[in-house]
Protein backbone atom coordinates (compact mmCIF):
# COMPACT_ATOMS: atom_id res chain seq x y z
CA UNK A 1 0.00 0.00 0.00
CA UNK A 2 1.58 3.36 -1.08
CA UNK A 3 1.52 6.07 1.65
CA UNK A 4 0.88 9.95 0.20
CA UNK A 5 2.97 12.22 2.45
CA UNK A 6 2.13 16.10 2.97
CA UNK A 7 4.95 18.90 2.04
CA UNK A 8 3.95 20.11 5.71
CA UNK A 9 5.31 17.01 6.68
CA UNK A 10 8.50 16.99 4.96
CA UNK A 11 9.10 20.80 6.09
CA UNK A 12 9.83 19.87 9.80
CA UNK A 13 12.60 21.20 11.32
CA UNK A 14 15.11 18.87 11.98
CA UNK A 15 16.62 19.01 15.53
CA UNK A 16 19.12 16.45 16.15
CA UNK A 17 19.00 13.58 18.39
CA UNK A 18 22.78 13.72 18.96
CA UNK A 19 22.52 17.11 19.83
CA UNK A 20 20.03 17.09 22.40
CA UNK A 21 20.08 14.14 23.61
CA UNK A 22 16.94 11.31 23.84
CA UNK A 23 13.55 12.13 25.56
CA UNK A 24 12.23 10.00 28.82
CA UNK A 25 9.34 7.79 28.02
CA UNK A 26 6.92 5.72 29.80
CA UNK A 27 8.00 3.01 27.30
CA UNK A 28 9.69 -0.54 28.35
CA UNK A 29 12.31 -0.83 25.33
CA UNK A 30 15.90 -0.33 26.20
CA UNK A 31 17.32 3.20 27.89
CA UNK A 32 19.35 3.33 24.43
CA UNK A 33 16.97 1.74 22.12
CA UNK A 34 16.65 2.63 18.50
CA UNK A 35 14.01 2.28 16.21
CA UNK A 36 15.81 2.03 13.09
CA UNK A 37 19.12 -0.34 12.99
CA UNK A 38 21.93 0.96 10.47
CA UNK A 39 24.76 -1.00 9.77
CA UNK A 40 27.35 -2.01 7.37
CA UNK A 41 26.43 -5.33 5.43
CA UNK A 42 30.00 -5.84 4.62
CA UNK A 43 33.39 -4.02 5.12
CA UNK A 44 34.08 -0.64 3.21
CA UNK A 45 35.94 -1.70 0.00
CA UNK A 46 38.01 0.17 -2.68
CA UNK A 47 37.29 -1.09 -6.11
CA UNK A 48 39.32 1.26 -8.55
CA UNK A 49 38.04 4.80 -7.75
CA UNK A 50 34.70 3.86 -6.18
CA UNK A 51 34.67 3.31 -2.38
CA UNK A 52 31.87 0.02 -1.61
CA UNK A 53 29.37 1.38 0.75
CA UNK A 54 26.99 -1.19 1.62
CA UNK A 55 24.40 -0.85 4.60
CA UNK A 56 21.55 -2.31 5.75
CA UNK A 57 18.29 -0.90 7.58
CA UNK A 58 16.23 -2.28 9.97
CA UNK A 59 13.13 -1.41 11.75
CA UNK A 60 13.26 -2.70 15.49
CA UNK A 61 10.35 -1.26 16.77
CA UNK A 62 6.54 -2.39 16.63
CA UNK A 63 5.52 -0.23 14.43
CA UNK A 64 5.65 0.94 10.30
CA UNK A 65 8.80 2.95 9.49
CA UNK A 66 8.65 5.21 6.93
CA UNK A 67 11.26 6.68 4.60
CA UNK A 68 11.94 10.39 3.76
CA UNK A 69 10.07 10.26 0.15
CA UNK A 70 13.85 11.59 -1.86
CA UNK A 71 15.74 9.52 -4.23
CA UNK A 72 18.14 8.65 -1.25
CA UNK A 73 15.63 7.86 1.04
CA UNK A 74 16.95 9.61 3.93
CA UNK A 75 20.50 8.57 3.40
CA UNK A 76 23.41 10.64 3.70
CA UNK A 77 26.92 10.23 3.73
CA UNK A 78 29.68 12.27 4.83
CA UNK A 79 33.49 11.90 4.94
CA UNK A 80 35.64 13.90 7.26
CA UNK A 81 37.71 16.82 6.40
CA UNK A 82 39.55 19.62 8.19
CA UNK A 83 37.76 23.21 7.95
CA UNK A 84 39.74 26.04 9.39
CA UNK A 85 37.79 29.02 8.49
CA UNK A 86 34.17 27.39 9.02
CA UNK A 87 33.94 27.33 4.95
CA UNK A 88 30.96 24.66 5.49
CA UNK A 89 28.97 26.30 7.86
CA UNK A 90 29.48 23.38 10.59
CA UNK A 91 32.30 25.05 12.68
CA UNK A 92 36.12 25.56 12.48
CA UNK A 93 38.44 22.60 12.85
CA UNK A 94 37.25 18.99 12.26
CA UNK A 95 34.24 18.33 10.68
CA UNK A 96 32.31 16.99 7.44
CA UNK A 97 31.97 17.11 3.74
CA UNK A 98 28.69 15.76 2.33
CA UNK A 99 29.40 13.26 -0.46
CA UNK A 100 26.10 11.38 -1.31
CA UNK A 101 22.58 12.35 -0.94
CA UNK A 102 21.64 16.13 -0.89
CA UNK A 103 18.85 16.79 -3.17
CA UNK A 104 15.41 19.34 -3.06
CA UNK A 105 13.48 16.64 -5.36
CA UNK A 106 10.46 14.79 -3.25
CA UNK A 107 8.30 11.94 -4.44
CA UNK A 108 4.81 11.95 -3.76
CA UNK A 109 4.92 8.03 -2.43
CA UNK A 110 7.20 7.11 0.60
CA UNK A 111 8.67 3.88 0.95
CA UNK A 112 8.46 1.74 4.29
CA UNK A 113 9.73 -0.92 6.54
CA UNK A 114 7.18 -3.08 8.21
CA UNK A 115 8.50 -4.35 11.78
CA UNK A 116 11.35 -6.41 11.38
CA UNK A 117 11.89 -5.47 7.72
CA UNK A 118 15.58 -4.79 6.52
CA UNK A 119 16.74 -2.39 3.68
CA UNK A 120 19.73 -3.45 2.06
CA UNK A 121 21.37 -0.57 -0.23
CA UNK A 122 24.64 -0.01 -1.92
CA UNK A 123 26.41 2.96 -2.80
CA UNK A 124 29.61 3.91 -5.18
CA UNK A 125 31.17 6.95 -3.17
CA UNK A 126 34.02 8.77 -5.87
CA UNK A 127 37.55 8.62 -4.67
CA UNK A 128 37.28 12.52 -4.47
CA UNK A 129 34.10 15.32 -3.65
CA UNK A 130 34.09 18.82 -5.29
CA UNK A 131 34.41 22.11 -3.86
CA UNK A 132 34.36 25.62 -5.25
CA UNK A 133 36.46 29.08 -4.30
CA UNK A 134 33.25 31.18 -4.16
CA UNK A 135 35.51 34.05 -5.32
CA UNK A 136 38.19 32.41 -7.50
CA UNK A 137 35.66 30.21 -9.47
CA UNK A 138 38.25 27.60 -9.33
CA UNK A 139 36.51 23.68 -8.40
CA UNK A 140 39.03 21.22 -6.82
CA UNK A 141 38.58 18.10 -5.75
CA UNK A 142 38.61 16.88 -1.89
CA UNK A 143 40.03 13.19 -1.40
CA UNK A 144 38.03 10.53 0.49
CA UNK A 145 39.66 9.90 3.52
CA UNK A 146 39.75 9.65 7.40
CA UNK A 147 36.46 8.80 7.95
CA UNK A 148 33.15 8.05 6.60
CA UNK A 149 30.04 8.86 8.37
CA UNK A 150 26.36 7.57 7.25
CA UNK A 151 23.37 9.11 8.53
CA UNK A 152 19.57 7.50 7.86
CA UNK A 153 16.76 9.30 8.62
CA UNK A 154 13.48 8.15 8.98
CA UNK A 155 9.49 8.93 10.27
CA UNK A 156 7.54 6.63 12.52
CA UNK A 157 4.05 6.84 13.82
CA UNK A 158 3.80 7.73 17.72
CA UNK A 159 1.03 7.88 20.24
CA UNK A 160 0.35 10.86 22.38
CA UNK A 161 3.37 10.03 24.38
CA UNK A 162 6.25 11.03 24.22
CA UNK A 163 9.17 8.60 22.41
CA UNK A 164 12.90 7.53 22.74
CA UNK A 165 14.91 9.39 19.98
CA UNK A 166 11.80 11.94 19.20
CA UNK A 167 13.23 15.02 16.83
CA UNK A 168 9.81 16.42 15.67
CA UNK A 169 5.91 15.54 14.78
CA UNK A 170 3.23 17.23 13.61
CA UNK A 171 -0.64 16.76 13.17
CA UNK A 172 -0.18 13.18 11.63
CA UNK A 173 1.21 11.51 14.83
CA UNK A 174 4.27 11.31 12.98
CA UNK A 175 7.54 11.41 13.88
CA UNK A 176 11.32 11.74 12.58
CA UNK A 177 14.81 11.03 14.19
CA UNK A 178 17.47 10.20 12.76
CA UNK A 179 20.69 7.16 13.50
CA UNK A 180 24.10 7.53 12.36
CA UNK A 181 27.43 5.02 12.30
CA UNK A 182 31.26 6.16 11.67
CA UNK A 183 33.43 4.21 9.92
CA UNK A 184 37.21 4.56 9.31
CA UNK A 185 37.60 4.57 5.39
CA UNK A 186 40.22 2.39 4.31
CA UNK A 187 43.59 2.90 2.87
CA UNK A 188 43.37 2.99 -1.71
CA UNK A 189 45.84 0.55 -3.32
CA UNK A 190 49.45 2.76 -2.99
CA UNK A 191 48.14 4.99 -0.39
CA UNK A 192 50.69 5.46 3.00
CA UNK A 193 48.35 4.73 5.73
CA UNK A 194 49.41 7.42 7.53
CA UNK A 195 48.01 9.45 4.52
CA UNK A 196 44.92 8.10 4.54
CA UNK A 197 43.77 7.98 7.85
CA UNK A 198 44.28 11.83 7.89
CA UNK A 199 41.49 14.03 6.28
CA UNK A 200 41.88 16.67 4.08
CA UNK A 201 41.98 20.23 3.98
CA UNK A 202 39.01 22.48 3.29
CA UNK A 203 40.35 26.07 2.43
CA UNK A 204 39.15 29.48 2.87
CA UNK A 205 36.45 30.37 0.48
CA UNK A 206 35.75 27.12 -0.65
CA UNK A 207 31.95 25.94 -0.48
CA UNK A 208 29.91 23.09 -1.67
CA UNK A 209 29.05 23.14 -5.48
CA UNK A 210 25.89 20.89 -5.74
CA UNK A 211 23.41 23.02 -3.75
CA UNK A 212 22.32 26.24 -3.67
CA UNK A 213 22.13 26.01 0.18
CA UNK A 214 24.57 24.13 2.27
CA UNK A 215 22.97 20.74 3.39
CA UNK A 216 22.11 20.27 7.10
CA UNK A 217 25.32 19.61 9.48
CA UNK A 218 25.18 15.93 10.36
CA UNK A 219 24.95 16.27 14.53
Amino acid sequence: MKVVLSLSFLSLTLVSSLAHGQESSPSTSPPNFQPLEIRLAKPLSWKGNCLDVNIVRVNHSKSRIFLPPTPFEGVQIYSSVVDPTNGLGQGAGATWLLVYGWTDVIYHDAKSLAPGAAKHDSYCIAATSPVKDTEKKNLRQVPVRGRLRILADFYQEVSNQKSVTSRGSNSDGLRNARVVIEIPIPCREGVEQTECATPPPIFPGERYIYAIDPPEPPW
